[in-house]
């Protein structure tokens, strides 16, 4: 898949897949993966998930997305500024 589709769908608002609460397995089964604290987390193609600003409470994390509006409006979202 092309980077362009991605950045279509989120510039065009066609993000029927983006959940608007944390995953519900991530939530209930985290704790029992042990992960250490100062442990970074890494969310490939991460959109706009609100699993990033949930593993934020307790762990570095390094999330990557191929589009730049959906980075950006996560950014905004969540109050966290931001360098291109």
């Amino acid at each position: 898949m092309e980077a362009s589709f991605w950045e279509d769908r989120w510039t065009n608002s066609k993000i029927g897949f983006h959940e608007g609460e944390t995953n519900r397995h991530l939530a209930q089964y985290w704790e029992s993966l042990d992960v250490a604290a100062v442990e970074a987390v890494f969310v490939p193609l991460a959109g706009k998930t609100l699993d990033i600003a949930w593993l934020m409470r307790s762990h570095p994390v390094l999330a990557n997305e191929v589009s730049a509006t959906a980075a950006k409006a996560f950014f905004a979202e969540h109050g966290i500024d931001h360098t291109q």
